[in-house]
This record gives C-alpha cells, sequence and structure tokens, in this order.
C-alpha cells in the first residue's frame, strides 16, 4: 500500500520534515543503485532515542533486501552519533517482530461525558458493515 497516496499525509510530511530536519530531529536515509533511489528509511531522533517512521522501496528491488538495508544503514547511522535506544512506533508484523527485543501491547482509553452516547457513535460503523 501506498501510504502516502493520501494528499493530506504527503502535505503533512512536507510541511513537517523540512522543519525538523533543520532541528536534527528528522533524518533520511537512501539505498542507491547508480543514481536510482531503490530504497528510502526515514527516521526521527531525539535525545538518545531514534524512532523509525517511514520507509519504502521499488518493488522490483524486493528480492535483494534493498529496505533491510536501509533500515540497518539508519542503524548504523543513528547508533554512530549516540542512540542507545531504537522505537518502532506503532503497528506490529514481522519486521518489528524481528528487531523488537519485547512486544508492547497499546491501549486507547477514552474519557468521555456521556459514554452511552459516545459508545453509541462508536459502534455506528460496525452496523453500517452489517447494512451493506
Amino acid at each position: 500500500d501506498d501510504y502516502f497516496d493520501h494528499p493530506n499525509r504527503r502535505a503533512f510530511i512536507r510541511e513537517v520534515a523540512p522543519i525538523l530536519a533543520e532541528q536534527g530531529q528528522l533524518r533520511i536515509g537512501t539505498i542507491r543503485i547508480g543514481d536510482e533511489p531503490v530504497a528510502v528509511q526515514m527516521w526521527l531522533e531525539k535525545g538518545d532515542a531514534m524512532f523509525l517512521y517511514y520507509s519504502g522501496f521499488l518493488p522490483a528491488w524486493r528480492a535483494h533486501s534493498v529496505a533491510l538495508l536501509a533500515t540497518i544503514g539508519a542503524f548504523q547511522d543513528a547508533i554512530g552519533r549516540g542512540a542507545r535506544q531504537i522505537e518502532f512506533l506503532a503497528g506490529g508484523g514481522h519486521p518489528k517482530e524481528r528487531w523488537d527485543t519485547e512486544q508492547r501491547v497499546h491501549s486507547n482509553i477514552w474519557l468521555v461525558r456521556r459514554p452511552l452516547m459516545t459508545r453509541f457513535l462508536f459502534s455506528l460503523p460496525n452496523h453500517y458493515r452489517q447494512l451493506a
């Protein structure tokens, strides 16, 4: 899936990335074959922590593990500048299970003034799917 297929996501990165990069909090590593970028890893840094953010690669290069190489290069770069902690941010799946040392469970807690109304509103998408 192309996460940046949505214009608002592209706009957010275009607006925020230069500001964070100027502050030394965002970095982008690129794997190139000749002049062609085949994989990219974007990450955030704060203090001694690195936060993997977005990555992507050309599907034609999948068999060569270019996304993995971009991630390893990002690790090397951040560790070389003093990073002692690597965060994989939200979500799960094989890539994060391969690198992370512990499984983390995240929960959202909603504090609302009208619990019954809120529960009803959150149930609407499920009811709609059942009707479709």
